[in-house]
């Protein structure tokens, strides 16, 4: 993490005093400086605090894949939403609901470079609770560099998360799919929920 010194601090504090009290009254140059002192140590501490954030952020032991850019998707229907189902409600798998997450459809790949940085994926996937039951039937995969690390038995609406744990340690580019399974696309509304990647 970047810090800025104390010297640096001290030494911008006594050039902005510098600056102003010549063109200041003698009686009021305390004040002037006590000014000085109060912004430029406001910003300061704004500087270090932003840093401190910026530091805690990229220390985190995982990454949600709803925060990363995908290198590509291709989707049949409808757009791939973020944090919210294909037809933009709250991500919702059975009873449970995911503040975090993907809303894609059958047939659907959303693809990700990860060039071997993370250790562990995690998700939970199902049909979003908006499809009518029992509407809806997809096969969720999983791919790491175009090898199935994953795939799910055949999955319809109301159906409790299917949860998922994987090693992808040594995978350069990780693939989402949810496909349909066989019988069309209609209803095939497909949640990632809470996925994300682990350092």
């Amino acid at each position: 993490m970047g810090s800025v010194s104390e010297a640096h601090v001290v030494d911008e504090l006594h050039t902005g005093w510098k600056r102003c009290l010549p063109v200041v009254a003698p009686g009021k140059r305390l004040a002037v400086i006590g000014y000085a002192c109060a912004a430029l140590l406001g910003v300061f501490f704004l500087v270090v605090l932003y840093r401190n954030v910026r530091a805690v952020d990229s220390e985190k032991p995982w990454v949600y894949l709803s925060d990363l850019r995908p290198e590509s998707v291709t989707q049949d229907w409808g757009l791939l939403e973020r944090n919210r189902s294909v037809d933009r409600n709250p991500l919702t798998i059975g009873p449970v609901r995911f503040p975090k997450g993907l809303g894609t459809h059958a047939n659907s790949r959303i693809c990700y470079r990860l060039d071997r940085r993370y250790r562990e994926f995690s998700a939970a996937v199902g049909v979003d609770a908006e499809v009518a039951a029992p509407g809806g039937s997809v096969i969720f995969r999983v791919l790491g560099d175009g090898q199935v690390l994953y795939a799910s038995p055949v999955v319809s609406g109301l159906r409790e998360p299917l949860v998922i744990r994987l090693d992808v340690g040594s995978v350069d580019e990780l693939c989402l799919v949810a496909a349909d399974a066989g019988d069309g696309i209609n209803s095939d509304h497909a949640d990632w929920g809470g996925l994300r990647l682990a350092r």
